[in-house]
């Protein structure tokens, strides 16, 4: 399976190659212990989150880099 902005976060943290991508847009996101908590969301739902401060250009630039991964 391709992983994209609509993988579960816990697909998403099992990629390094996306992991990297969350990282380098927005450093220390992938530290938050409580993502524990929602791993089987998809990222794009996990996105629109009030906590997640999720611009949509910010969403767009994370679903163009997830593609362009090819995994």
């Amino acid at each position: 399976m391709a992983i994209s902005i609509d993988s579960k976060l816990g697909e998403i943290l099992a990629t390094p190659e996306a992991v990297a991508i969350l990282e380098e847009l927005r450093p220390g996101v992938t530290d938050n212990p409580a993502l524990s908590l929602i791993t089987k969301i998809p990222l794009r739902v996990i996105l629109t989150f009030p906590d997640a401060h999720c611009t949509p250009e910010l969403a767009k630039e994370i679903e163009e880099r997830l593609a362009a991964l090819n995994l």
